[in-house]
């Protein structure tokens, strides 16, 4: 493969947290797995764009509007002869950085299963909107550059290394994931409800064009 990127990841099948949809939210846990061993040190290095769109309701009246959109890079170190990184976090701990209450006696969810990374999201009493995730990952030989941080302020890869600086080295080929999750929780009956909450993802092996095309459709679905 041209430049830097030497494997496109696969995801692990003897360790995940499958897609689902809980009250007000959703979670997909995955652990990265190379097809070969890593000749040497590298890492695993995703491409992440988020976009969200909805309103927060108190009292039936519109307080807060929602239209963002983030972009950033993630990296999971690999050690010579390994196929899996090391660096793991379970639901339960990554939803309490976020703030967010794991229902207390819930074991459905495998809140306690370590995983390298998870799309999650949880929406109070009161939201109505959609939110998309994509990532794309591929493991590169390339030593991180000094822009990749633990606990960006910017991003949302929390203890792992991520930058807001596309990589010179980055290559548009990966292992793409995407997720959207349309939600109306404006009522605790609704937040319950699960025909009100839709969520719908893939994984595929796939480049940057399609990537961008896809946002683009996105972006022109909810004008």
């Amino acid at each position: 493969m041209a430049g830097a990127l030497i494997q496109i990841p696969k995801l692990s099948e003897a360790v995940k947290i499958k897609q689902k949809k809980f009250s007000g939210g959703f979670i997909w846990g995955v652990c990265f797995e190379l097809k070969e061993p890593a000749a040497e040190d590298g890492h695993i290095i995703q491409h992440i764009i988020q976009t969200e769109r909805g309103t927060q309701r108190e009292n039936g009246v519109i307080v807060k509007n929602v239209d963002r959109t983030i972009q950033y890079w993630e990296a999971w170190e690999v050690k010579k002869g390994d196929t899996m990184p090391q660096q793991k976090q379970t639901v339960r701990a990554f939803a309490n950085v976020l703030g967010v209450t794991v229902p207390p006696g819930d074991t459905t969810l495998e809140w306690d299963l370590p995983v390298n990374d998870i799309f999650f999201r949880k929406y109070a009493i009161g939201a109505r909107g959609n939110y998309t995730i994509n990532g794309l990952a591929g493991f590169y030989h390339k030593a991180l550059p000094p822009d990749f941080i633990i606990a960006h302020p910017q991003t949302g890869a929390g203890a792992l290394k991520s930058t807001i600086t596309k990589p010179e080295f980055w290559n548009i080929n990966g292992l793409n994931r995407q997720v959207r999750f349309d939600y109306v929780c404006e009522t605790p009956q609704e937040a319950k409800d699960d025909s009100k909450q839709h969520l719908n993802g893939e994984t595929t092996i796939m480049n940057m064009s399609y990537f961008d095309s896809w946002l683009k459709t996105e972006k022109a679905a909810v004008k």
